[in-house]
């Protein structure tokens, strides 16, 4: 959230000053809450979409935004994953290396604009092929437990460095 530089976030303040307005103006929470989804599906459609139409990296890229918002404000107000990075991964990992590079070699030569779809099948297809998909609610639970433990050791750092390169959003000043 902080990759805007404070000057830039205020040419957008008032926009979202005015919507902030409007919602307060729904007196039952669940009413605000399904217009902000609205508003922020609508906001996302709109400024991601291409001008040719929608391509899978495009799609990845505006669902990313929701991801990594809702991963970012769980990390900030301590509601994220509990787990590191070394913990997950455990020494086993080892076992497995040769194919992880072989699989991210043959990512890494397609176009960039291919890989997110690549990984999306290799990781859904891993997924449901390693623990079935009789067992869906593990299933689910096993890739957000991954997106979130990729979210605290690799996005969460990059998050850091560009608050205190761009200074931090006025929500979450002062929380840890």
């Amino acid at each position: 959230m902080p990759y805007i530089v404070e000057a830039l976030r205020e040419q957008v303040q008032a926009n979202i000053d005015s919507i902030d307005w409007h919602l307060a103006q729904h007196k039952n929470f669940a009413a605000r809450q399904w217009t902000l989804v609205a508003v922020l599906v609508a906001t996302v459609t709109r400024a991601m979409e291409p001008e040719t139409g929608w391509r899978y990296y495009n799609l990845h890229c505006a669902y990313g935004v929701f991801a990594a918002a809702a991963a970012e404000a769980a990390r900030r107000l301590g509601t994220g994953n509990p787990y590191t990075y070394t913990e997950a991964w455990g020494p086993s990992i080892r076992d497995y290396q040769n194919d992880i590079d072989q699989i991210v070699d043959w990512v890494q030569a397609e176009d960039s604009d291919k890989r997110v779809g690549y990984l999306n099948y290799i990781v859904s297809r891993l997924t449901s092929q390693a623990l079935g998909l009789q067992y869906h609610t593990h299933l689910t639970d096993t890739l957000r437990l991954a997106g979130s433990i990729f979210y605290s050791t690799v996005v969460g750092p990059y998050e850091d460095v560009a608050i205190k390169k761009n200074g931090d959003m006025p929500a979450y000043r002062g929380v840890t």
